[in-house]
């Protein structure tokens, strides 16, 4: 599992832990990696120190990494079994949609953006805010399919291409422009 997000309270990397940790005794060869950046902020880097602490302190740590902000996200989702976006608040996710372009399945919450570009069930898992359980139950449907989160991803990926591309949304202005729309 992959989690792209600055290391900012809010953003649901302590749930990913929460829900990891639950997760992994189940699936022993399962890896949890985050990739954030803390955008030079004090309590950003206080706040990444605490998901490590967490990490540890659930007995999770040598399954879980933590990296830098990915400055191409595409290079640390490939290879990736799904993505994760678990945010309390967010607008338009452009790492959610980054995901699904490349072809991942995505546990998000219904936070906003994300329900926007995931298909509850079709290119991705939807949960409610705050539910670690939900989570944890979301990780092991995939875990449980790996056949069908491939599918999603790939659902994803043409959702994506469909109905988020450069060229949908020239079409899409275009016709804002001209009146048809």
């Amino acid at each position: 599992f992959v989690f792209l997000g600055n290391y900012i309270e809010g953003k649901g990397q302590d749930m990913a832990l929460e829900a990891f940790a639950q997760l992994l005794p189940d699936f022993p060869k399962a890896r949890l990696r985050f990739h954030g950046g803390d955008m030079g902020l004090d309590r950003n880097r206080a706040y990444r120190r605490a998901l490590e602490a967490q990490a540890d302190n659930l007995g999770i740590a040598d399954s879980v990494t933590f990296g830098e902000f990915a400055s191409e996200p595409r290079k640390v989702l490939a290879g990736a079994f799904a993505a994760m976006n678990l945010s309390r608040s967010e607008s338009f996710s452009r790492t959610v949609l980054e995901a699904s372009a490349c072809g991942l399945p995505v546990i998000a919450t219904r936070s906003g953006g994300p329900a926007e570009i995931v298909t509850d069930g079709e290119t991705g898992l939807m949960i409610a805010l705050g539910d670690v359980e939900g989570c944890v139950a979301a990780m092991r449907k995939l875990c449980n399919d790996p056949a069908r989160a491939t599918e999603m991803g790939a659902a994803g990926r043409e959702r994506v291409l469909s109905t988020f591309s450069p060229k949908t949304f020239s079409h899409k202005l275009g016709g804002l422009v001209a009146g048809r729309a």
